[in-house]
């Protein structure tokens, strides 16, 4: 990617279309396991739960000067989640993997998680070259019978661990890293799933 130019920007209402465009995809919304919306569904959501969220990060990722797709961060079931999606001219081309990478010099939040369908190596791919290492045994199907992954930021992974450890050896009783970290997921409210 050293000759295209990637940059963020805020989400524009014009970089909606193509958000919808992007999500119209069939091989994208199989990578990611997440269903299209009509246009009224998909404007719905992002006025309501992405645009008039102001603890949530938005921006746009934009190559050269085309929008490329999307990037946001915003808290759902006591965790700070980050995803996105690209359109598929962008896929494959380090768009992502970079746009990310961007997108983390401002998301100060930490622990930071991901949730990945099992699936999607592309995007299992750029999680790991932006730090995030997969948290052990995070590992579920929702109602949807699709398997995620979760992906954590690495210095908060390593910490966890790092303290499990210690907690392990001296109450053994306490519970492990892995169940603490396993909160109840809320189904009802799809998580988006990154898409590449």
């Amino acid at each position: 990617h050293s000759l295209m130019r990637i940059s963020l920007r805020d989400v524009g209402l014009d970089d909606l279309a193509i958000f919808f465009e992007h999500q119209q995809d069939r091989d994208a919304t199989r990578m990611a396991a997440f269903p299209s919306r009509d246009w009224h569904d998909f404007l719905a959501h992002w006025h309501q739960k992405i645009l008039a969220n102001a603890h949530g990060k938005k921006q746009t990722i934009v190559v050269d000067d085309g929008v490329a797709g999307n990037i946001l961060s915003w808290e759902q079931d006591g965790r700070r989640l980050v995803g996105y999606w690209l359109g598929r001219l962008y896929w494959g081309r380090g768009v992502a993997t970079a746009a990310l990478a961007k997108f983390l010099e401002h998301e100060e939040t930490r622990p930071l998680y991901a949730y990945v369908a099992a699936h999607n190596a592309g995007s299992i791919r750029v999680l790991e070259k932006n730090g995030f290492l997969r948290v052990e045994l995070e590992h579920m199907s929702g109602t949807d019978e699709v398997e995620e992954l979760c992906f954590g930021s690495k210095q908060d992974i390593t910490d966890l661990r790092r303290s499990r450890a210690t907690t392990t050896n001296i109450h053994r009783r306490q519970p492990s890293f892995a169940n603490a970290l396993r909160s109840p997921v809320s189904r009802s409210a799809p998580r988006l799933r990154n898409s590449m």
